[in-house]
């Protein structure tokens, strides 16, 4: 367990976990392994830290320091990289309470794949 000292004006404390320096090729990782059990396995939890607005969890390009991606608990932003791809070998499923929006400021291409199970009928499409 690992802890750092409270503060009641400014920020506390940190805790840092770093890697040292390599001459070869490859720096080293830093792992967060969660433990084994007999029927399911141990999850490893990013919690940030609380205050009139939560934290979040911070993407850092390592050579100039600059945030790519962002994960609070109101958005999923990696708007810092030109590409982000989700891939699996079996479905992607992408769900929503309320309505789900999909936009493309050059368009929205499924790549000759075909989509399934839709709606048609009459409506406006994109405005």
């Amino acid at each position: 367990s690992f802890s750092t000292g409270d503060s009641s004006s400014g920020v506390g404390g940190a805790v840092v976990f770093s890697v040292g320096s390599s001459g070869s090729p490859t720096g080293g990782a830093i792992r967060l392994n969660g433990g084994s059990g007999s029927s399911s396995g141990g999850n490893i939890y990013l919690k940030p830290g609380s205050g009139t607005t939560g934290g979040s969890v911070y993407f850092v390009n390592p050579s100039t320091g600059a945030n790519y991606g962002v994960i609070s608990e109101d958005i999923i932003d990696f708007s810092g990289i030109s590409t982000v791809s989700i891939d699996s070998s079996g479905t992607i499923d992408i769900s929503s309470s309320t309505t789900l929006t999909i936009s493309g400021s050059n368009g929205i291409s499924f790549g000759g794949s075909y989509m399934f199970n839709y709606e048609r009928g009459a409506g406006t499409v994109g405005t």
